[in-house]
């Protein structure tokens, strides 16, 4: 039995690689449509996100991995909150989406949280990772 690795694990396995194609090979073993959809929206040059102000105050919980409320594979749904040009994104008001996006960090647990942010950052902290690689691993993602 395949066990899923949590994304941030998927994530650190690629810091951690020597070559490019051990990242690209690392992104393939691991394929998921939460593993794609994290990339795509991390390194799609036409997605935009409305926060500048990530709050870095909000409440890291002290829970074990595994056991926080939420996970990132359920969470990362909510994305297109923060959006530029999603409908209910462009809706809503700044303290609204940071308010969202407060409640959505404080229920995941803190490694999942900071996968989170650098998502919408736009940058995984993976060395020399561009578009053409990422659709190395998953063809014409972006």
């Amino acid at each position: 039995m395949k066990l899923i690795k949590r994304i941030y694990e998927i994530i650190d396995e690629c810091r951690m690689c020597e070559t490019l194609d051990e990242v690209v090979e690392v992104l393939k073993t691991n394929d998921s449509p939460t593993l794609r959809e994290v990339f795509k929206c991390a390194y799609h040059p036409y997605t935009q996100w409305y926060l500048s102000d990530i709050p870095d105050n909000y409440k890291k919980p002290d829970t074990l991995p595994g056991i926080s409320r939420t996970q990132l594979y359920t969470e990362f749904r909510r994305i297109y909150l923060f959006q530029k040009g999603h409908p209910t994104a462009d809706g809503l008001s700044p303290e609204k989406r940071k308010n969202l996006l407060t409640q959505i960090l404080e229920g995941l647990e803190p490694d999942d949280a900071q996968v989170f942010v650098d998502v919408l950052r736009k940058d995984l902290q993976i060395q020399d990772l561009t578009p053409e690689i990422i659709n190395k691993a998953f063809p014409n993602l972006l």
